[in-house]
């Protein structure tokens, strides 16, 4: 019988493999396996200190960077779901996917911060201590990395099987709500 890795347990083993070849790039930074599976593994038991246990939804108000590839890696390994939110939605639609998906923790890029803040009085689900903003400092948000710093480096103790739910994405909602 064929044993199936998830995202997570996958990168765990090329983490392992490829230690000192670059995993994730941008213009200004890099990250190696081995680094990049550290930063995960931090923000894994980051997430798991908030409260949040498997299948609680994680949603994230971001564009494509190294923190949304984290955040995608430290779901699969811990057994939340990833919930991607379309950053050109405006605010009730935005409000609308955390609320109906029953999101516990949300993560932005600092330029939607606004976006959040005109709806967040609106969100019923979202304890204040779990909006993480990530860039630029805002109030009302932990910053992304002093969040992921408070984690430990080792592997998450978390048994997540290739069946379970990982994420959750909605349509566009151009007839109506997103589904």
């Amino acid at each position: 019988m064929a044993h199936w890795l998830n995202l997570g347990q996958n990168f765990k083993v090329n983490a392992k493999k490829f230690a000192n070849k670059v995993a994730l790039k941008e213009r200004n930074r890099s990250y190696t396996y081995a680094e990049t599976n550290e930063r995960v593994n931090r923000l894994s038991h980051s997430l798991l200190s908030l409260g949040l246990k498997k299948g609680d939804k994680v949603a994230v108000l971001m564009e494509n960077s190294t923190e949304i590839v984290e955040l995608y890696l430290a779901t699969a390994k811990t057994g939340l779901v990833f919930v991607p939110i379309n950053f050109r939605l405006v605010g009730r639609e935005v409000e609308y996917i955390l609320n109906n998906s029953d999101t516990k923790a949300l993560f932005v890029h600092d330029q939607f911060a606004g976006t959040v803040d005109g709806i967040r009085e609106d969100l019923v689900n979202l304890p204040a201590e779990n909006f993480v903003v990530v860039g630029k400092e805002s109030a009302g948000y932990r910053g992304y990395e002093s969040f992921l710093s408070g984690g430990s480096p080792e592997e998450p103790d978390c048994a997540v099987l290739p069946e379970d739910i990982w994420i959750l994405i909605y349509t566009s909602g151009t007839t109506g709500k997103p589904k």
